[in-house]
């Protein structure tokens, strides 16, 4: 069970989780293909989700000291 913990940024630098499911196995060349290719879009989707947020992130750290200011009165 110890080994099924990984977080995001260890799975987006492996590629993602390097199991195959067993659903997978019997289903035709094609089909895997087209599912490693969702896969990958998946990831990619998640990169630059990360980006977004961290950018999010930054805004906001850019904007806190004028926050600040309008809740002190």
């Amino acid at each position: 069970m110890e080994g099924d913990k990984r977080n995001l940024a260890d799975l987006l630098k492996d590629g993602g989780d390097s199991g195959v499911p067993e659903y997978i196995g019997p289903l035709p060349l094609t089909v895997k293909k087209r599912v490693c290719a969702l896969k990958k879009v998946q990831l990619d989707s998640i990169e630059v989700e990360a980006k977004f947020y961290e950018r999010v992130h930054q805004l906001e750290k850019e904007f806190e000291s004028e926050f600040n200011k309008l809740y002190e009165q």
